[in-house]
């Protein structure tokens, strides 16, 4: 939290390794909240590699994923985690 609080002090582009990785979610949404106020503020630019469905679910951010034949951009609705996440919220059928 520190890390975005204290360095995202200016224009550029700031490139980030799983940076939800220890925390939780409701940090992880104030963590996007940082980034929302550094780009608004100083036209900062943020690329974020992540599993996090808070980080990949950002309003207006497009979703690369690594190919095999390169980076295809994606909607949050076709990613794993989302699909994932939907099918574990769906009621179990009685056998």
């Amino acid at each position: 939290m520190a890390l975005f609080r204290n360095r995202l002090s200016g224009r550029g582009v700031y490139l980030f390794d799983e940076p939800e990785a220890a925390l939780s979610p409701v940090r992880q949404i104030e963590c996007l909240q940082s980034v929302r106020e550094a780009e608004k503020r100083w036209d900062a630019q943020f690329v974020i590699a992540t599993h996090s469905p808070f980080v990949m679910a950002y309003p207006g951010a497009p979703l690369l994923h690594l190919t095999l034949f390169g980076l295809m951009e994606r909607s949050f609705q076709q990613t794993n985690i989302f699909r994932f996440s939907v099918n574990f919220t769906r009621p179990l059928r009685a056998s």
